[in-house]
């Protein structure tokens, strides 16, 4: 919160040592749309404390847009009827994911990446075309401006790679 309210305040990155305040030392992408987000809520005329409380509603979008992309992933991976819906069903109900549409950080987004990476590593595999190694690019350039962690796909995605050269 304090990296969005930075942000919200000043218009820029931290001008500082980034290590020695909250922890403004992730990367920026979830922090800049959320101080955006506060910024257009309030030229919508929300009292101010009111503009900060929604940011979780983008957390919510994050978390509600990663059950539709585990919809996408199932059906890529062939599942149906029982299985995909008691898939489906976990997964939306997952507590983790409750509790991540309700909270502020980068978190959603950055799970928002790595599922969409996931999706199009998959299409990748069976279709290996520009159409779909662009969004796979895109997922894990915007992840990793969002959350670090998101490079830990890169390794199971390079063996995906690997895998359908060595076949083709």
């Amino acid at each position: 919160a304090g990296y969005i309210k930075y942000l919200y305040t000043y218009g820029h990155l931290p001008d500082f040592d980034p290590r020695e305040q909250f922890q403004f030392y992730h990367p920026p992408l979830h922090h800049i749309l959320a101080a955006i987000w506060v910024k257009f809520n309030q030229i919508l005329g929300e009292p101010i404390e009111q503009c900060w409380k929604n940011i979780q509603v983008l957390t919510l979008f994050y978390s509600s847009a990663c059950m539709i992309l585990m919809y996408r992933i199932l059906k890529e991976l062939d599942f149906k009827g029982p299985g995909l819906l008691l898939s489906l069903l976990v997964f939306s109900f997952h507590p983790y994911f409750i509790f991540l549409a309700g909270s502020v950080n980068n978190d959603t987004l950055a799970i928002l990446f790595m599922m969409l990476a996931i999706l199009y590593t998959i299409r990748w595999s069976k279709s290996p075309t520009f159409r779909n190694i662009v969004p796979l690019a895109l997922a894990f350039g915007l992840g990793m401006s969002t959350k670090l962690s998101v490079a830990y796909l890169a390794p199971a995605t390079a063996l995906v790679f690997l895998w359908k050269w060595v076949r083709t």
